[in-house]
């Protein structure tokens, strides 16, 4: 069964304040987080968490590979490539998000959101953990949209404990976002919504990981986001498995520079 949360535990509040929204300043703009700096403790930088439920609201609990049972807002992966998940428990729902405001003097029209959903924490049988990725409009001029290419369910179907070096399961998920344009100055937000768990205890630990996010067309012109992606990409710290594809590069790159000398 899963264990109950301490009251110990740091205790999110329902109406905590959401963090500074990432600022969109440039026509190229891309943002990528891959989290490998998280660690758990607090909320990563430019992301809030928001629990509802009783007082046993989930609480961070640091960096785990899926072994902790104990319900509450992980880091979770290992060999220094992270994620940011939870594992839901009875009693609180809880919402991670993050916002952006439009600094330019034009609508973006549309704009990409994507990441990988990976599943850490297993119990064979158990519950299917899932969230719900939303839009928020902070002032609530226009109706919260659920966008649910980018929701996510964990299998029940794995064995039970920690994924270990890897998660159990890695689900890259995109979408194009055209129905909701950010108007000058406008600021909007995302949200990783984690409804309650219920009867037993006996959920997964799920989190998202390699959060991108990118306009796609400003004032009626494309914009090459992918390419600003890359680039943002490229900016961060690669991730662990970047490092064994470039060292591979780089091996035959060696063996190509060799083979032409000696030929």
């Amino acid at each position: 069964m899963r264990k109950q949360l301490s009251l110990s535990l740091l205790a999110l509040s329902a109406a905590a304040s959401l963090s500074a929204a990432v600022s969109i300043n440039s026509a190229d703009f891309a943002y990528y987080d891959n989290f490998n700096n998280f660690a758990g403790t607090g909320a990563a930088p430019n992301w809030t968490v928001i629990g509802a439920g009783d007082s046993r609201g989930p609480g961070y609990l640091g960096r785990s590979d899926g072994t902790s049972e104990l319900g509450g807002i992980y880091s979770y992966g290992s060999n220094g490539d992270f994620s940011f998940g939870m594992l839901p428990n009875e009693g609180y729902s809880a919402s991670i998000r993050i916002g952006f405001t439009n600094n330019l003097s034009f609508t973006i029209d549309s704009y990409y959101v994507g990441f990988d959903a990976e599943h850490w924490h297993g119990n064979n049988g158990g519950k299917a953990s899932n969230w719900k990725f939303n839009y928020i409009d902070p002032d609530g001029s226009t109706p919260n949209r659920n966008y649910s290419n980018l929701d996510y369910t964990a299998s029940t179907d794995v064995p039970g404990g920690a994924a270990g070096d890897m998660p159990f399961d890695t689900t890259a998920l995109g979408l194009n976002i055209s129905d909701r344009p950010i108007a000058a100055g406008e600021t909007i937000y995302f949200e990783f919504y984690f409804p309650e768990q219920t009867d037993g205890y006996e959920a997964q630990g799920i989190s998202f990981d390699n959060f991108t996010f990118a306009i796609g067309s400003l004032d009626g012109v494309t914009i090459d986001y992918m390419s600003n992606i890359a680039i943002a990409q490229l900016a961060a710290v690669p991730e662990p498995r970047t490092y064994a594809i470039l060292a591979g590069l780089a091996t035959l790159g060696f063996v190509a520079y060799r083979r032409k000398r000696n030929g």
